[in-house]
């Protein structure tokens, strides 16, 4: 029998939930100084160079700076830089805002909106919905927490086959404005715009599972075989939705398990939060305060019985559960939903954008163990390099000299299209293929991009090319050697360290990364000359293979000690037998003494009785 077990909504939820839903209920307040909604709206997503771009004061600083916390630090300047928000109280903003940003694109197509321009994928003069019953203005709506695949589908308006108090079952479904961190999470007194308002983390989300199971908990596995110790049910369920006692951590408060569909939209939502509200660098013109919080990722539950406060400079509002998130992060990869909402809110609403969605392995950057850092001009956008993958990001080159770039997809039959963005300084000698011949013609910068088409979606990636003065390249030369110099038998050449500079006539150096490496043989002991090859030219640098350790002992090879432990065993055994004869001739020589001094006791005997 299934015991999993639909949550019952308390009597406050019942009663406050159609005013939830009521989208006329609420007074217009403006924030921020926006007093309108825009009527000309970009439908394009972002090129890979214009989301480069955005992050391109993050491409002068260090390697440190671009990890761990520092790079939450140094991203927050780039969200806040002229982001605009809607209030949160003027009700109507917001809900009319999701009839663009949270749009269903598959079941309301751009096509069926009037001003619509297909060769430049805008609208003009869209006017935005009044009341659920205005034409043309109550689109499907993508919301969190529903099943996507059940044919439960909601509308931005109203709540199709039934009215917005209908909460008896999974169907009709009403939505509200989800906060995926809610305000109690470090930003309870909470003003009318700020965080509270940030569309960035502000989702239609489906009323009953916010109010029932999200409520403020925490986000995490939740464990359904666990009891809990107050007597209740184990966990509560609703359309793959859970909550109940953490799978993760230890603790006796409750947790919230989205559905696998929401699990990554979610944890890069709370990524973007602490990306945009902290005060990591100890300063912030805006003050901390309920617009402009400091908030926190956390890897516990304990830290949830804090909720319900103001985040100070000094105390942070906080959510976890982060191995979770991070988990989640992967387990539900970004989608085409999720980055054309992304796209629309930085053309039309907020002018900023998630970079989590940009680049989702920069979590791992952040949080992580490893010690990668940001690259904006060549990490992967969106983690889509299995749908288009480029040879190189980017490319340092001379006038006069051409190099070549490779573009595949995971995708059979795919096509590529090639472009230049100045042809004075790079040519191509073909626009379509898998692979092009690249012409550097005179010094500057320039890009080369490859697109393709997959289901109706274009995917772009850019190489970066810097065009240097031509020179005559002279020779090469090891700047730095490898680290690890010594090996044993059957080892592999570790070039960790290396680093090989292109010597030129006038004396400019350039460290070089596509050289050839011959000359490594680790099948045999001795000193080993490496050679480093790149364009004709040769350097050189020493290694040295050991015996393995398991191979050598008191200085004698394996073969040796086999010998003398083969010869060691042959003396043993002998010896064992000698032994063991020589105790057996003892054995025998002591019966025959006994047997004959027996025998001849008998006879005397027999002599004395005959006498």
């Amino acid at each position: 029998m299934n015991k999993k077990v639909l949550v019952l909504l308390p009597t406050i939820t019942l009663l406050v939930t159609p005013f939830l839903c009521n989208v006329n209920s609420y007074q217009e307040v403006e924030a921020y100084d926006i007093n309108s909604l825009p009527t000309t709206i970009n439908l394009n997503d972002a090129s890979d160079q214009v989301i480069r771009n955005y992050y391109s004061n993050l491409n002068s600083l260090g390697e440190n700076e671009l990890k761990g916390t520092n790079l939450l630090k140094n991203l927050k300047p780039i969200l806040k830089n002229n982001q605009k928000y809607y209030s949160y109280d003027s009700g109507s903003k917001i809900w009319q805002a999701y009839e663009i940003t949270d749009r269903d694109w598959k079941l309301s197509p751009a096509s069926e909106i009037s001003g619509y321009n297909s060769s430049t994928n805008t609208i003009t003069g869209y006017s935005y919905g009044s009341s659920a019953t205005k034409p043309g203005s109550n689109p499907y709506i993508h919301a969190l927490y529903i099943n996507r695949d059940v044919d439960n589908h909601v509308r931005a308006w109203q709540v199709e086959g039934g009215t917005s108090t209908s909460h008896g079952g999974n169907n009709p479904w009403c939505i509200d404005r989800e906060h995926i961190w809610p305000k109690s999470a470090g930003f309870e007194n909470s003003a009318s715009g700020g965080a509270r308002g940030d569309l960035m983390h502000l989702w239609a989300g489906d009323s009953y599972v916010n109010s029932a199971l999200h409520s403020n908990y925490y986000y995490g596995y939740v464990d359904t075989s666990k009891t809990h110790t107050d007597g209740k049910n184990k966990y509560s369920w609703v359309s793959g939705n859970l909550m109940g006692r953490s799978k993760t951590c230890e603790g006796t408060y409750n947790v919230f398990e989205p559905q696998d569909s929401d699990k990554g939209d979610i944890a890069r939502a709370v990524f973007y939060m602490v990306a945009r509200y902290n005060y990591l660098s100890g300063s912030d013109s805006d003050g901390i305060d309920s617009d402009n919080p400091n908030l926190e990722i956390v890897d516990d539950i304990v830290s949830w019985k804090e909720k319900g406060y103001q985040s100070t400079t000094t105390l942070t509002g906080k959510i976890g559960i982060l191995s979770d998130l991070l988990e989640w992060n992967k387990l539900d990869p970004v989608d085409e939903y999720e980055i054309h909402r992304n796209n629309l809110l930085y053309n039309n609403y907020t002018n900023n954008r998630n970079p989590f969605i940009d680049f989702p392995q920069w979590a791992d950057y952040i949080w992580g163990n490893g010690t990668n850092y940001a690259k904006p001009q060549s990490d992967s956008i969106n983690n889509n390099d299995s749908l288009l993958t480029l040879s190189n990001y980017s490319y340092d080159t001379m006038v006069n000299k051409t190099f070549t770039l490779s573009a595949s997809s995971s995708q059979p039959g795919a096509e590529f299209t090639w472009t230049s963005s100045d042809n004075t300084i790079l040519s191509l000698d073909k626009t379509t293929g898998s692979q092009v011949t690249v012409s550097a013609l005179k010094q500057g910068s320039a890009s080369i991009t490859v697109s393709t088409t997959i289901s109706d979606v274009v995917y772009s990636k850019v190489c970066q090319v810097t065009v240097d003065k031509e020179r005559v390249l002279t020779g090469i030369e090891i700047a730095s050697a490898p680290k690890k110099t010594e090996y044993f038998i059957n080892d592999e050449l570790d070039t960790t360290g290396l680093k090989v500079n292109a010597v030129y006539d006038d004396g400019y150096k350039k460290e070089i990364t596509n050289y050839a490496i011959t000359g490594f043989s680790s099948t045999d002991p001795g000193e080993k000359t490496i050679t480093v090859t790149y364009e004709g030219f040769n350097a050189t640098f020493k290694v040295v293979i050991k015996e393995s350790p398991i191979d050598v002992f008191f200085g004698l090879p394996t073969p040796a000690i086999i010998a003398i432990g083969v010869g060691a065993v042959a003396i043993i055994v002998v010896i064992i037998i000698i032994l063991a004869k020589s105790k057996k001739a003892r054995k025998v020589a002591k019966k025959v003494v006994k047997k004959s001094t027996s025998s001849s006791g008998s006879k005397n005997k027999s002599n004395s009785k005959k006498k």
